[in-house]
């Protein structure tokens, strides 16, 4: 389902609860976890969900929020190495990562920093570069 929907356009997974919900603190209380067993558990899991859909040879651009899903993802793909290549915006960063297979593009994005509109900024930006390049290409076989 999720290669069918990355080939329709950008996707999004939020694992955020519904403001007001309290169903991940119920949770953890009803478990005796503490916040920082919650805290790693999300983000380990979320980072094998990742591995997951990109073991499914999902092309694109990855958007990861928070440093904790980033390690989450980086730990679960075995990459220890990631490399900057640019500030899209502050506290947001496009980089490579090497997954053995191939290079992988990941934008980070620190749970603290952004507008309301940095999502479709960074889309613009994005998918604006993506369909510049597919002119460059037209012209030159030309």
């Amino acid at each position: 389902m999720w290669k069918a929907l990355s080939e329709r356009g950008p996707c999004i997974l939020d694992t955020n609860d519904p403001p007001g919900s309290e169903e991940t603190l119920a949770y953890v209380s009803e478990r005796g976890m503490t916040r920082e067993q919650m805290r790693v558990r999300i983000s380990m899991t979320l980072g094998r969900i990742v591995k997951d859909l990109v073991e499914l040879e999902l092309t694109g651009t990855l958007l990861i929020t928070g440093g904790d899903c980033l390690i989450g993802f980086m730990k679960n793909m075995g990459c220890d190495i990631i490399s900057p290549i640019c500030e899209l915006a502050p506290g947001t960063v496009l980089s490579e990562i090497d997954t053995g297979t191939r290079r992988l593009r990941v934008i980070s994005k620190s749970g603290g920093f952004g507008t309301e509109s940095l999502l479709v900024d960074l889309a613009e930006k994005i998918y604006g570069s993506e369909k510049q390049e597919e002119l460059e290409c037209r012209k030159n076989m030309c």
